[in-house]
């Protein structure tokens, strides 16, 4: 590898690293720019997929404070992502790899519309919750509360005493809906992984509705980063990794998973928006026409 390659793939990985960590989007950034360097689909996903678990780590830690307080729910979210991971990274070494050559596609094209479209998602399922008589709607069975919390409620809420209150997404979730996203999208993430970060807030996100944005933002951390460590071990057992590269990338999603979890809540991203969908649609035409 040569010392321009090295320092590009170490810029793609700091890009890689803050765009995961402010919108789940790293894939989006790491897979085509692998791709125009010449590496098959399926050496690329696969370095992708190791490649961002630094980047996870970093930006998991700076969302700590927002993740959900009870065990039983953070156990069933990673049981499930990481048997779905470790299953979809299975397809990844055994499909044939010219299947690759259609879904990548594919894949990058549905996410750039989701990261496009995700203002308007989010401002629709706002809508629903906030609108009259939403707050009063009878819980699921599965739920474990007699009632969910208040609807539209952002942040962790503080006590009078200032200890932090009970977690919104705590307090009434369906488990089968929970178990089920949770592994669909651990799927999706050990096998294509093309924003992973944008499945598990429309899947896992939808069953928790009383979670906020940037609450859902610490969910989405600590699943995608499950998720790679499990497919990870598939790939490491498999030998078809490709460390150099892996090396670079993950630096890279080292530093800037870190950066983009301090701005994250601070800044929204809407710069960092337009430039991924860019990416992302100057990507799939590439792809398409190769």
């Amino acid at each position: 590898m040569s010392a321009a390659t090295a320092g590009l793939l170490l810029i793609v990985g700091v890009c890689a690293g803050v765009g995961g960590s402010l919108m789940g989007a790293a894939t989006l950034i790491t897979l085509p720019a692998l791709l125009a360097l010449g590496l098959p689909p399926q050496a690329a996903s696969v370095s992708t997929i190791i490649g961002q678990t630094p980047g996870g780590l970093t930006g998991l830690y700076g969302y700590r404070r927002q993740l959900p307080r009870d065990r039983r729910l953070l156990t069933l979210l990673l049981a499930a992502m990481t048997t779905g991971s470790a299953l979809g990274g299975v397809l990844l070494v055994t499909v044939p790899a010219d299947w690759l050559d259609h879904l990548i596609p594919c894949a990058i094209a549905a996410a750039t519309a989701f990261i496009a479209a995700q203002p308007l998602l989010r401002a629709r399922g706002r809508h629903r919750r906030t609108r009259p008589g939403a707050a009063l709607a009878d819980p699921p069975d599965a739920c474990r509360s007699q009632a969910c919390p208040p609807a539209g409620e952002a942040g962790v809420a503080l006590r009078e005493d200032n200890r932090p209150a009970p977690h919104p997404a705590d307090q009434c979730y369906p488990t089968g809906r929970l178990i089920a996203a949770a592994a669909a999208s651990g799927v999706y993430g050990g096998w294509l992984s093309v924003c992973l970060g944008t499945v598990i807030i429309g899947l896992v996100g939808g069953a928790l509705p009383h979670a906020s944005v940037q609450q859902l933002n610490a969910i989405r951390m600590l699943l995608s980063t499950a998720s790679s460590a499990a497919a990870t071990a598939v790939f490491v057992a498999s030998g078809v990794a490709h460390w150099p590269t892996i090396a670079m990338i993950g630096t890279g999603t080292l530093l800037g998973g870190w950066g983009g979890a301090r701005i994250g809540q601070r800044l929204p991203p809407l710069l960092l928006r337009a430039l991924i969908v860019a990416v992302g649609v100057a990507s799939t035409t590439q792809a398409l026409i190769a």
